[in-house]
């Protein structure tokens, strides 16, 4: 069992060495805020390959990350499929929009790393570590329209600030990929929460607004006085071809999330 764990051990390593040089790590846009730096570098982070998954057929995030622009892209997009919609939150702008760099932040850093240092925890998993300010929550286990899997811990200090033990999933299977953890301060965790979740929709014709709660599974007509449950086959049409909505008065339906506290 040994000997097979270490010509897997051996075989990974070398995939993650290719693939480190198929995808070299970006050099990031200048005049980016800490937080959009620091957001930006977790998600093009190795977060290691092994043989035994299956990133050497769909691809890692943190190798598709390493292509893209994350401040060019919308914090909104959709996926439009025969009778449905998918809305998607960018995990980029997400993040950016609710966390910040502090200095109480940085020093629950340090003292984050410090401990996890010392001779006692040097077996202790990242997740372990974490357990210790609280329930570990990992959004692939519930409904949400963030598009990247979080796996995070919310704390408050004894001033009252919220903080938040952050790890992104940079790898394919679910199980593993997930970046070193870094503590942010969080922007009003109940809004954080509910932005995972929350999705506006607008007609650019008519004016007709809608509303989800439960990550657009469902979505209910806005009179602007309150919420109607009408089936909303009586309201759009789903062009999967050219991916997009259309009211029935014949405009498109624009998708909002929450960018902000």
């Amino acid at each position: 069992m040994e000997l097979v764990d270490a010509i897997v051990g051996l075989y990974s390593a070398i995939e993650c060495g290719y693939k480190e040089l198929a995808n070299p790590k970006p050099k990031l846009p200048s005049a980016l805020e800490p937080i959009e730096e620091r957001i930006w570098q977790m998600m093009t982070e190795n977060t290691g390959c092994s043989i035994l998954d299956s990133g050497g057929f769909h691809g890692r995030n943190w190798e598709r990350n390493r292509h893209r622009d994350f401040k060019t892209e919308p914090a909104c997009y959709i996926e439009v499929w025969d009778d449905s919609v998918s809305v998607y939150y960018s995990t980029f702008h997400y993040l950016t929009n609710f966390l910040s760099i502090t200095k109480k932040s940085e020093r629950y850093n340090r003292e984050f790393y410090e401990n996890a240092d010392k001779p006692e925890n040097q077996d202790k998993s990242w997740v372990e570590l974490m357990e210790e300010y609280g329930t570990v929550v990992n959004t692939y286990n519930y409904e949400n329209i963030i598009d990247q899997v979080l796996q995070y811990v919310i704390f408050e200090d004894d001033e009252g600030d919220s903080f938040i033990i952050l790890q992104i999933h940079g790898g394919c299977d679910v199980r593993g990929g997930y970046t070193k953890p870094q503590i942010f301060e969080l922007c009003e965790p109940e809004y954080f929460m509910t932005a995972q979740v929350d999705v506006d929709a607008f007609c650019t014709g008519c004016g007709s607004m809608w509303y989800s709660d439960d990550a657009g599974r469902s979505f209910y007509y806005d009179d602007g006085y309150s919420t109607k449950d009408k089936p909303i086959e009586e309201w759009w049409t789903f062009d999967k071809e050219k991916n997009r909505v259309v009211c029935k008065c014949g405009s498109e339906v624009e998708f909002g999330v929450k960018e902000c506290c």
